[in-house]
């Protein structure tokens, strides 16, 4: 394991979750634990929270849930307050993602597995959520379906921790802690970030839009960022649930040329290459040789000092002489060792690099736990 993250759970925080159709929500604090995160001076550090916020509802699905609609039927008598899940601040400054999970009590996988999707209102039993162009055809009755608030830089960088987690700036023209945050809709390869954040004054701000609050500007799961620290270090202890669930990550693609997908895992453990998920449903497409590669992994070394880093490591699936079955993980520069047990630290963000595809279609990657709660 990185030498600079530390993993700690608490089992007598878990509680075992059942879901069923007269049970629409279960009391349960869930897994929890603490990562910490060195952020080098003068450096990039390709970063996303390998834990979650806690969640504040575990339930069922009522009803089934044609492809179309946006709402949401949870099982029983939650008893909610209209649109207490929607944000509206100042009185509610949180913004929520459902994610769908097992189904109970016989676990039987299905396409929307693991995918989440903001929340945007909600009445005393119903969940209205943003499809983002998906469907939730596949989500069957008494499917789990959670509420977690998504992380922002005032939770995950609260103001309480300025000189401990980030270095606050003079000005938006003497930054010192930056927020790269990756422009997800731009096309292409080493794209642009969408936006720069700091923190002065109390508050985090955007360069460019100094005078505006962005302490509620959210960081959503399965996407990373970058830290650039620029004189001095900074440590992040990073306290939160431990994900146990499947979590399903879209991966844009294009029709004619490669796609980047700033990514990351939402696990507080290293991972190995062979373990990522990503061979399980055609998520990943394999290469014919180390010189005509289709799908790719990008990883970024976060213990090299310097900013706007190259990937320090390019993996590939080469596809196998005999069958699929065979194909095994390279790595550009050493094609004839298998690189499956290369691991991806906790935290770390790297890149998928899509080959193009029919119609630009994005694919879905499913990653399971390799850990037991």
């Amino acid at each position: 394991m990185n030498p600079s993250k530390l993993f700690s759970l608490s089992i007598a925080a878990l509680c075992t979750v059942a879901v069923t159709s007269a049970s629409a929500q279960t009391a349960t604090s869930g897994p929890v634990g603490f990562t910490t995160q060195l952020f080098v001076a003068n450096s990039d550090t390709r970063f996303s929270p390998p834990l979650t916020r806690p969640p504040e509802f575990t339930g069922g699905v009522a009803a089934p849930l044609p492809g179309a609609t946006a709402v949401v039927t949870v099982a029983g008598s939650p008893g909610w307050t209209a649109n207490q899940f929607a944000f509206s601040p100042p009185s509610q400054p949180k913004t929520y993602y459902a994610i769908f999970g097992p189904t109970s009590p016989t676990p039987a996988p299905y396409d929307a597995e693991g995918k989440f999707f903001t929340v945007t209102a909600n009445t005393a039993n119903t969940l209205t959520i943003d499809l983002a162009g998906d469907s939730l055809s596949s989500v069957p009755v008494n499917a789990q379906v959670q509420l977690i608030p998504y992380w922002t830089l005032g939770t995950l960088f609260p103001a309480a921790d300025a000189n401990v987690s980030f270095i606050p700036s003079v000005s938006q023209f003497v930054r010192q802690t930056e927020i790269l945050v990756p422009n997800h809709a731009a096309l292409g390869v080493d794209t642009a970030v969408a936006a720069t954040y700091y923190f002065t004054s109390g508050q985090w701000r955007k360069f460019g839009d100094g005078a505006v609050n962005y302490d509620n500007a959210t960081l959503p799961p399965t996407e990373s960022f970058t830290v650039r620290n620029k004189a001095s270090s900074s440590t992040l202890v990073n306290l939160g649930g431990v994900e146990v669930k499947k979590v399903t990550t879209p991966l844009a693609t294009q029709a004619a040329d490669k796609q980047d997908n700033f990514v990351a895992i939402v696990r507080p453990v290293d991972v190995a290459i062979k373990d990522l998920g990503l061979t399980t449903n055609g998520a990943f497409v394999p290469s014919t040789s180390a010189f005509v590669r289709a799908d790719e992994i990008l990883i970024y070394d976060n213990n090299v000092i310097g900013t706007d880093k190259s990937a320090s490591a390019t993996y590939y699936l080469l596809t196998g002489a005999a069958s699929p079955a065979d194909s095994r993980w390279r790595k550009f520069g050493a094609p004839t060792v298998d690189a499956g047990a290369d691991v991806i630290p906790a935290g770390a963000g790297f890149v998928i690099r899509k080959a193009p595809a029919v119609g630009g279609a994005t694919a879905f990657w499913v990653n399971d736990r390799t850990y037991n709660p």
